[in-house]
């Protein structure tokens, strides 16, 4: 298998590992907290809450039932060194990913990034599916 074969399937399989480490945290974490189960506000909140645990200042609004959330930089990356902060953000935000699959089947978590003079912002959406999910 040549390097490039061997990098993009050993991509692949690790952001499967990751997504598969965030449910399985989420399933953790969950137990014993009142939450609506698929309640795109209740995920937010949980994940504003272990992103403001990790040192992050997150701000959280919600309008017509997506909750939005935004950090204006990223302080879990800051300071490692990272060669490529962005790769490791996303890396990074499959945990959150598997997590939401976790909460809820019917939610969505989307996500989009920016690097500015080296600063790593990050916005997430979190809406219900068009298929049923409760949105409060």
């Amino acid at each position: 298998m040549n390097w490039d074969a061997w990098q993009s399937s050993s991509a692949c399989s690790f952001t499967q590992m990751r997504r598969a480490m965030g449910m399985a945290t989420m399933g953790m974490a969950i137990d014993g907290v009142a939450v609506t189960p698929d309640s795109a506000g209740a995920f937010a909140l949980w994940l504003k809450a272990v992103l403001e645990g990790q040192g992050e200042d997150v701000a959280c609004e919600s309008a017509h039932g997506i909750v939005h959330l935004h950090i204006e930089r990223w302080r879990l990356g800051e300071g490692l060194g990272l060669t490529d902060p962005a790769g490791a953000f996303v890396a990074w935000n499959e945990l959150w990913a598997g997590a939401c699959a976790a909460h809820a089947r019917f939610l969505q978590l989307e996500m989009s990034h920016a690097v500015t003079d080296g600063v790593l912002s990050a916005h997430w959406p979190v809406r219900p599916d068009a298929a049923g999910a409760v949105s409060t």
